[in-house]
């Protein structure tokens, strides 16, 4: 008996790695690592459990009280959701390496003296989203550390990626003191900002850092993409330092693809890089200005373009894709032609204004396009309008004697409806 079912047992076994290798290892899901409550802290180390997932702002420990939260962990989808939440650093550590998603709801921010605000120590990286406008401002002040990183997966090896997006909006001020080595953003892995998430970041040291770098706004152990139909600032001007400093740097490749604007300030200097190395991706129109030791570079995307008007047409340069929406608005911001999937780059503006019969004013033009899926916009200009039907006053001083109404005459009025 043992034989036959021992012979059985290894039949079935080989059928099962036969029919394995039939498909594709693709085939099979690959299911994302749970992290811990445990390994979740809030307000510079209060941590969650599997009762307590929830945190109030002011509050000593977690609570499993859901009503008026400001901070909730879903160990199911690792994610860490911040709502109007006000507090210390945020970590995420344990012994298992996964990806922490920081879900972002109104206004929060994270006030530390620590050397790392928002960090995972893990091997994983770390998701900043917004499915509505909300921000995380975090204000990062500390003198007691030779390295200070205000967003940071992995600092030792090239692991765990940083990623911004939906309508994430990040803010960064970081400021040490005994020489400093400031990191805005430092991830092992990669660093993408997308879809419409914007960053500032803010780096600040006030003593001479001695070492090969004084440190980054933002920092890849591999590549940097932005493509966002936001903004991203790197200021790293007040970092007192002449032996290098950096607005965004990669360990492997930077590409550009859309984004709003791109403005990085560095020191002036051999030693101050605004990007390196130099990117790929789309072409942007770019400037580069030093006064008072401050290098100043700003990059645009070409898609942003200044439209022009002659004799009451509206014309501009191609951008974006083939279709453009025209949006005009009043002096009260009120939209007065929505132009939609406008297929050439002139348009008869006086005449569509003509047409509404609306007042002599000043009117704000933009330009709405997409590229590579993202938003895109011209310039506004302002529109002078003289209207070619004059604008009747009311009539005034209505009276009635008996059954007969009587008013003041409108000038340049010609008949009158009662």
């Amino acid at each position: 008996m043992k034989t036959k079912f021992m012979k059985r047992a290894i039949s079935f076994a080989l059928v099962l790695l036969m029919v394995l290798t039939l498909f594709p290892l693709t085939a099979l899901p690959t299911l994302a690592a749970e992290i811990s409550p445990s390994s979740v802290s809030v307000n510079g180390g209060v941590s969650f459990n599997t009762t307590r997932l929830y945190y109030k702002n002011g509050e000593a420990q977690a609570t499993d009280d859901s009503v008026g939260y400001n901070a909730y962990y879903n160990a199911a989808t690792n994610t860490l959701t911040l709502s109007d939440y006000e507090g210390g650093s945020i970590g995420i550590g344990g012994a298992i390496a996964g990806d922490v998603t920081i879900h972002l709801v109104g206004n929060n921010t994270i006030t530390t003296n620590e050397q790392k605000a928002l960090f995972s120590t893990n091997g994983g990286g770390i998701i900043v989203v917004a499915d509505a406008d909300a921000t995380l401002t975090i204000n990062q002040t500390a003198n007691a550390y030779s390295e200070l990183y205000g967003i940071c997966t992995s600092t030792t090896q090239n692991v765990g990626d940083l990623v911004f997006k939906g309508k994430a909006n990040v803010v960064v001020n970081q400021s040490g003191t005994n020489e400093q080595k400031v990191s805005g953003l430092y991830a092992g892995g990669d660093i993408s900002v997308m879809e419409s998430a914007s960053l500032s970041v803010d780096c600040a040291s006030t003593t001479t850092y001695s070492g090969n770098s004084a440190g980054y706004a933002i920092y890849a152990g591999g590549e940097i993409v932005f493509n966002t139909a936001g903004a991203i600032y790197a200021d790293m001007s007040d970092v007192q330092s002449t032996n290098g400093n950096y607005g965004v740097y990669a360990a492997s490749t930077v590409t550009l693809s859309a984004f709003s604007e791109l403005r990085i300030i560095t020191r002036a200097g051999a030693y101050s890089t605004p990007i390196y190395p130099a990117y790929s991706g789309n072409s942007f129109n770019s400037s580069d200005l030093t006064n008072d030791g401050v290098r100043t570079t700003v990059y645009e995307p070409k898609g942003v373009v200044t439209p022009a008007i002659s004799d009451g047409v509206l014309s501009w340069e191609a951008f974006g894709d083939v279709a453009y929406d025209i949006i005009v608005l009043n002096s009260q911001s009120q939209v007065v032609v929505n132009e939609q999937g406008h297929g050439s780059t002139s348009f008869s503006l006086k005449a569509r204004l003509d047409y509404l019969v609306v007042p002599s004013g000043y009117y704000k033009v933009t330009i709405y396009s997409k590229k590579n899926g993202n938003n895109v916009q011209s310039k506004q200009i302002i529109y002078s309008y003289t209207s070619p039907t004059p604008m009747l006053d009311a009539p005034t001083n209505l009276a009635w004697s008996g059954s007969v109404a009587s008013w003041d005459a409108v000038a340049n009025a010609t008949s009158y409806e009662v």
